[in-house]
């Protein structure tokens, strides 16, 4: 084995339940139980828990309120949004956080809004 995949290589490993774990299979096995519970359930699962929620928004939201939601959105309540975000956030996955989007709003504001609507 080279020096590079030794270096990237996981020995052992302690579980979540307090084990030391060195076989190259329960390694992979607890490392993808411990993703998998971070990261949620199946698809379809979220999508049954998405259909429940959307039946009990339609109980509990005035329809006037609804409608709103579910409206378009314009380029106003885009500024607002944006300009509801503290300045100092963390960076969005581009590296540009929310002060170089409010600081350079007469630039960005044509792509900014298009990307969202």
């Amino acid at each position: 084995m080279n020096a590079h995949r030794v270096r990237n290589t996981i020995l052992s490993l302690v579980s979540t339940q307090g084990d030391i774990l060195d076989d190259p299979a329960a390694i992979e096995g607890e490392i993808l139980g411990y993703y998998h519970n971070l990261l949620g359930s199946p698809f379809s699962q979220r999508r049954d828990a998405c259909e429940t929620l959307a039946a009990a928004i339609q109980k509990k939201v005035p329809l006037e309120f609804r409608d709103s939601l579910i409206g378009p959105v314009n380029e106003v309540e885009v500024l607002e949004a944006l300009r509801s975000i503290h300045r100092d956030k963390a960076p969005r996955p581009d590296g540009f956080n929310s002060a170089f989007f409010q600081g350079n709003w007469n630039i960005v504001k044509e792509d900014f809004v298009a990307g969202i609507l």
